[in-house]
């Protein structure tokens, strides 16, 4: 079997080679163990050698067919001409393409793509709720800034899903088909993993790292999505109703001036103990915070299934979520329970959760096998075994 991903986010030219984002090569490489042969549809700009590092990794051995920068709606639209010619290319390298939506303008590569692999085309629906919507505002803006008006919106939303309806599905989570209204002539479901089974081979935690200071930890994207005044109000709760020593530590992107809202709300309600670390990229220095913390709080309204989640599980961090189905479909499990629920938005829930982490040794050591038997139970193994399962019904279909 040889596969094509088609992936608009960008790898970069240095001098000793083509660079690209650690996660999604540790994702590349594992997958080009399993195929014949594996060709990828990127765009390459010139890079830093400073990139060369824990965040950046050469890409492995695969056929790589260059695009210009496609970032934004406007660059991926004038790209459409090259994309077609790569993706004609493509076919004569490849038995089926995987195509990564909505990452920047892949939705307007659809028909493109299925004009040149007719059925072979298996789209990976990667994004949770926010990201779609968010993607949908800036598609009704630009084309209303071209007075276009909202009917090519809603022409561009419908041939969409009809071209998603003839089409198999990878997506991260079933939940995202209902928020998305999107729908597949079959699909399967994965995880973003970026750990194999085989490299999850901590130790359970028997107590906490922080002693007497209750250690917290947020990982991903400062935006509203992800309900944050919740974490800082149960927070607040818990150190009052306790009188105990924390430390919560944000690492992540911030969404416009979400992290100034929230600097006055931690100001407010009196929390020293605070500080934003930005974004932490995969590798050394970000599973140093997983294993320098005491717990993962995710007390997010939307998701997807957040690979910081799975990362924290592999370090066998016990996790304090919202009870949302994609956290909940991940932490509860036969095997038993890999971190503790709370109802959305309710803080005084997810402060009650903090104190079950800090005060119940025995669950708290519970909790952290539980989180390592998760994490080997969704490593890339796992997750690429059922992406080239529904390839090869896809291809035995054709």
């Amino acid at each position: 079997m040889r596969v094509c991903v088609l992936r608009l986010e960008r790898l970069y030219r240095t001098s000793r080679g083509l660079y690209a984002h650690s996660s999604f090569l540790r994702w590349l490489a594992a997958l080009e163990g399993k195929v014949e042969g594996l060709a990828v549809i990127a765009p390459v700009l010139q890079g830093d050698e400073a990139w060369e590092g824990e965040t950046w990794a050469p890409i492995p051995s695969t056929r790589l067919l260059t695009l210009p920068d496609c970032k934004g709606f406007a660059k991926a639209f004038a790209a459409a001409p090259m994309i077609a010619v790569r993706l004609a290319r493509a076919r004569a390298l490849s038995d089926a393409l995987l195509v990564r939506v909505p990452e920047h303008g892949n939705l307007l590569n659809l028909p493109l793509a299925k004009a040149m692999f007719g059925r072979r085309v298996v789209v990976w629906l990667v994004a949770d709720r926010n990201k779609l919507l968010e993607a949908e505002r800036r598609v009704r803006k630009r084309t209303a800034r071209l007075a276009v008006g909202s009917s090519l919106n809603r022409l561009i939303g419908a041939i969409e899903k009809a071209l998603c309806r003839r089409s198999y599905g990878i997506v991260n989570g079933e939940h995202l088909l209902r928020d998305t209204g999107l729908a597949f002539r079959r699909f399967t479901e994965v995880e973003s993993a970026t750990f194999a089974a085989r490299e999850v081979r901590c130790d359970p935690r028997l107590a906490r790292v922080g002693g007497t200071t209750l250690r917290i930890l947020y990982v991903g994207r400062i935006s509203p999505e992800k309900s944050l005044e919740c974490l800082i109000d149960a927070v607040t709760e818990y150190k009052h109703a306790t009188n105990g020593c924390i430390a919560l530590t944000f690492c992540g992107s911030s969404h416009r001036d979400y992290q100034d809202i929230l600097m006055r709300r931690i100001l407010k309600n009196g929390l020293s103990e605070c500080q934003f670390l930005g974004q932490i990229p995969f590798g050394p220095r970000l599973f140093e915070q997983y294993r320098s913390h005491d717990v993962l709080c995710l007390p997010s309204a939307s998701e997807g299934v957040p690979r910081a989640l799975l990362e924290a599980l592999a370090f066998g961090l016990p996790v304090i979520a919202s009870d949302i189905p994609p956290l909940r479909r991940i932490l509860n499990h036969p095997k038993g329970v890999s971190g503790l629920l709370f109802p959305l938005g309710d803080s005084l829930g997810m402060a009650a959760c903090l104190g079950t982490v800090a005060e119940d040794t025995e669950r708290y050591a519970n909790l952290s096998r539980a989180a390592i038997a998760r994490a080997q139970a969704f490593g890339l193994e796992e997750q690429q075994a059922r992406m080239l399962d529904l390839i090869t019904g896809v291809l035995d279909e054709d």
